[in-house]
């Protein structure tokens, strides 16, 4: 469709690139997203925060979790990582592919530099706690996270939280 859109000589923006961007890497078509961000160059559209996001999801959801902590890295540099979403993209990558040392160092990395979770980490957390047979972790972190941070634990946080104590 964007193909043929610039065919027709519409003119794509960088709002349109990311809709596209983010279809493509919801199935993990990352060929295809490299391409797309190759024209939004020739197009004179800059990629920001929300295409190198979407392209962290795409490499996690084709399981290339060192690509995208490679994109991460990049959006680390160029100060690109304002809040929680590309962590909560990294940390749910991470669980899904049961690599949670390197979730570990995510969350770290998240208290140092400031960038504040919200109920959506919490709920990863949550999880990665269960998959480890840690109850006494996700418990710990459902008191101490929202405690800290001011706010109050979700439905779905409460309900991962009863899951793990299945």
């Amino acid at each position: 469709a964007w193909r043929e859109m610039r065919g027709d000589g519409i003119k794509m923006n960088t709002v349109a690139y990311n809709a596209v961007i983010d279809a493509q890497a919801r199935v993990g078509a990352m060929d295809a997203v490299s391409k797309l961000v190759e024209t939004m160059a020739t197009d004179g559209c800059t990629p920001d925060s929300i295409t190198f996001s979407t392209i962290v999801k795409g490499y996690c959801v084709k399981g290339d979790l060192d690509k995208a902590f490679d994109v991460f890295s990049n959006m680390q540099t160029n100060r690109m990582v304002r809040d929680s979403i590309a962590y909560n993209t990294l940390l749910d990558g991470c669980l899904r592919q049961g690599r949670t040392e390197l979730a570990d160092d995510l969350l770290e990395d998240m208290d140092k530099r400031g960038v504040v979770p919200s109920n959506y980490t919490l709920g990863i957390l949550v999880r990665m706690y269960g998959r480890r047979r840690q109850l006494h972790k996700a418990l710990e972190v459902v008191k101490e996270l929202p405690a800290r941070h001011g706010f109050q634990p979700n439905s779905q946080v409460r309900v991962c939280l009863m899951c793990t104590c299945i």
